[in-house]
């Protein structure tokens, strides 16, 4: 690195982590938009994936619809990320499709600094859509029942997403912009 000075070559050094992925819910996701600020859940730190197509994991909250697509090499050059490995309580499964890295941290500020675009999940609202697609009200769900929720409060908050960080669907192994197929499932 001296000699590289002495030569008058500025060298910029920065971890090189990568694309990150977080997986949240519909409380989450709106708690994103509201204060900017990503929170730690119940386990130690704040959990990202490096596992693109993880949808799910040991745990998860219901109605998790979200995947925010995060700058890794942004986020390392703020936080230290460390690998995770989340292990069932006597040990003996290990859940490694999950691919984790943590940022021992009680919440990240300013998160919008990170996020490059949030994936919509269709596939686990699809598997939501099923099963709560009836007509007994269900208190459960975020604002009402679900079928209030797919008309006004989805397609609302769907376009907060897209104003504020951009937009994506994933389609089985693919994650791609496509406002279109949003318009054709009555999502925008």
């Amino acid at each position: 690195m001296k000699v590289l000075e002495r030569l008058g070559i500025k060298v910029i050094a920065a971890k090189q982590v990568g694309d990150l992925y977080h997986l949240t819910n519909l409380d989450g996701m709106e708690y994103i938009l509201r204060d900017n600020k990503l929170k730690r859940g119940q386990y130690d730190g704040i959990s990202f994936t490096r596992n693109k197509m993880l949808n799910f994991y040991v745990g998860s909250p219901v109605r998790l619809y979200f995947k925010l697509m995060i700058d890794g090499d942004k986020l390392s050059n703020n936080f230290k990320l460390e690998p995770f490995l989340y292990y069932a309580r006597d040990r003996s499964i290990s859940f490694r499709d999950e691919s984790e890295e943590i940022v021992k941290k009680s919440e990240i500020p300013n998160i919008s600094k990170y996020i490059k675009g949030v994936a919509f999940i269709y596939r686990n609202f699809e598997n939501d859509e099923e099963y709560f697609n009836r007509d007994e009200p269900d208190d459960l769900l975020f604002r009402g029942n679900f079928k209030t929720f797919l008309k006004k409060d989805l397609k609302d908050l769907l376009e907060r997403i897209d104003k504020k960080y951009g937009l994506y669907v994933q389609l089985g192994s693919q994650i791609k912009k496509d406002k279109s197929w949003f318009k054709k499932k009555g999502l925008l």
